[in-house]
């Protein structure tokens, strides 16, 4: 019997990330490819700036995390461990905006690819309706690639 995890749920379900490396809050929605999670950027946060904003090199693992969250909620859905996975690569990444401490994010993410154990996914960060960061991401699922291996 696979379990049912409601959502929205906290991130720390779905994700390997702890403390403060945890960047993304909770995760909204997950269906399938493509899923969006929630960040409050608080005063403490470890990436904000002497200036109280949040640089722009964060958007790609914000990107990143949501994905680990969503490919999380699948696996804990389906009764199966968290995998790691690794960040390997920016495609591309347009930064618009700074976010500031007290701002709540919503992070899209969205895979368009996959093959041999790497994924690349799409992803928009926006703070209410602006849109602060788009960003294609390539990541490392070392189980994946195990898997398409035995095949």
């Amino acid at each position: 019997m696979t379990p049912f995890i409601p959502l929205p749920a906290p991130a720390g379900k779905f994700v390997p990330h702890e403390g403060p490396m945890r960047l993304i809050d909770s995760l909204l929605s997950a269906d399938g490819e493509t899923g969006r999670a929630e960040v409050h950027i608080r005063d403490n946060h470890l990436l904000l700036n002497e200036d109280g904003t949040l640089d722009g090199v964060v958007f790609p693992e914000l990107v990143a995390q949501t994905y680990a969250a969503i490919r999380g909620f699948e696996l804990r859905t389906a009764g199966k461990p968290l995998q790691p996975g690794y960040l390997v690569g920016v495609q591309k990444c347009e930064a618009l905006g700074r976010p500031k401490a007290g701002d709540v994010l919503l992070v899209a993410a969205e895979t368009v690819g996959k093959f041999s154990g790497f994924a690349v996914v799409e992803g928009e960060v926006r703070c209410n309706d602006r849109v602060l960061a788009t960003a294609k991401i390539k990541l490392f699922i070392p189980s994946e690639a195990e898997e398409n291996e035995d095949s």
